[in-house]
């Protein structure tokens, strides 16, 4: 009697099986190095514009000018992803720092139904003190905020910011 061996269906599918349990046990694991790859990122990216706009009063002798209260996307954006409103300002503020950061990063995410516009800053004079805030979200509840630090978050992201005085 000349029989064929092969593998029964249930053989199949016990193996499909556990190959589909390692491979979302991978996929999870490999999901949480990248959102902290992408953080790490972030953080330096942000690390860069501090950098820039020292490096900008260090030459020019002030901070590039600002608006009390303006809030600008840092980076290079197209129009939808950043404010419309304060367009005109924030190109000419990232016009100022280009030369002290030519790639001007950008960040944009959308983390569940929520839209983040990623690097933007704030110029105010809370209590009389002429300040920038550097402000960036990351992925994640509580992550650590690099040179920053963290202003809250919610929802699986964590709001940073780094304050510089003028």
């Amino acid at each position: 009697m000349n029989r064929q061996k092969a593998f029964t269906l249930i053989e199949l599918i016990v193996v499909i099986a556990i190959i589909a349990i390692l491979s979302a046990i991978v996929l999870v694991g490999v999901t949480g190095y990248i959102a902290k790859a992408k953080n790490t990122k972030r953080n330096s990216d942000i690390k860069a514009y501090v950098d820039a706009f020292a490096m900008y009063a260090l030459e020019n002798g002030v901070y590039p000018p600002a608006q009390i209260m303006d809030q600008c996307c840092l980076g290079n954006y197209d129009e939808p992803d950043c404010w419309t409103i304060t367009a005109p300002r924030c190109d000419a503020i990232n016009a100022e720092i280009q030369p002290y950061l030519p790639s001007l990063p950008a960040d944009k995410q959308v983390i569940g139904e929520l839209e983040y516009r990623g690097y933007y800053f704030l110029f105010d004079a809370d209590g009389g003190v002429p300040q920038y805030h550097i402000c960036w979200a990351l992925e994640g509840d509580n992550q650590p905020c690099g040179i920053g630090y963290q202003n809250g978050g919610d929802n699986g992201v964590t709001s940073c910011e780094y304050r510089i005085e003028i």
